[in-house]
């Protein structure tokens, strides 16, 4: 076992797993799936303000500050819940394919898009208007989602392909497919928007990747001792792919 340091939002953002917790301001929306809920958490604080009943199983979450909603993923109810991040309620939940997983929202709030695990299609949801307006065919299982800054591109992780896909949103076309570790699941873009950061569940790396090609991947040995000088929090590795 190897213990480290790990900031545990630098972790999240940096692997964004499943997007289960993400910032907006001073505040973190964090998904629970056992309890069907997503919590608010003050990180000024220190303490949890309010806990939103969403679906069933809720794994991914996207902030738009925007538009003040958070849209969370439920993959075992087949729908993704909209919440007022002012009032810190419920909005509404909307039928979304067989298995929503991966979820972003444009930068400009215009758009948000759920990557369908069973479907194997990226749904597009109007923001303005709450209804789905198409989807994009992707990879087998695609569950991580992530888009540029300038909203221009989506990064797509397609599980059972072991590949990432550059589509762009404009067109609503893929640009390229690009060969990552085994299993890639977790997916966030730099903000500068030229690097690509892939988690890959089975093979227990990072993959980076700059336009198109392939970088060298990150493996946990270096991740442990790129960040083991900062004092946030304690961070068990046990083995266990990406175990934190």
């Amino acid at each position: 076992m190897i213990k480290v340091m790990f900031p545990r939002i630098l972790f999240f953002s940096l692997l964004a797993v499943l997007n289960t917790q993400v910032l907006a301001g001073t505040f973190a929306y964090v998904t629970n799936q056992g309890a069907d809920n997503v919590s608010v958490v003050d990180v000024e604080q220190d303490k949890i303000i309010a806990t939103i009943p969403v679906g069933h199983r809720p794994a991914g979450i996207a902030v738009s500050e925007i538009n003040k909603r958070a849209y969370v993923t439920n993959p075992e109810s087949k729908n993704i819940s909209i919440l007022d991040t002012e009032k810190n309620k419920l909005v509404k939940n909307i039928p979304v394919g067989a298995g929503p997983v991966g979820i972003a929202v444009n930068p400009d709030g215009s758009e948000v898009y759920i990557a369908d695990w069973y479907e194997h299609a990226v749904f597009i949801l109007d923001a303005a208007s709450q209804k789905l307006t198409g989807n994009i065919p992707v990879g087998n299982s695609p569950s991580g989602i992530a888009v540029s800054p300038d909203g221009k591109s989506m990064y797509v992780s397609n599980r059972d392909d072991n590949n990432v896909m550059h589509v762009d949103i404009p067109t609503r076309k893929v640009k390229a497919s690009i060969p990552v570790g085994k299993a890639p699941f977790g997916i966030t873009v730099s903000d500068s928007g030229n690097q690509v950061y892939v988690a890959n569940v089975q093979s227990g790396d990072i993959s980076i990747t700059a336009d198109n090609p392939l970088v060298e991947p990150l493996y946990i040995e270096k991740i442990v001792k790129r960040y083991s000088e900062t004092q946030f929090d304690f961070c068990e590795i046990k083995g266990l792919p990406l175990g934190c």
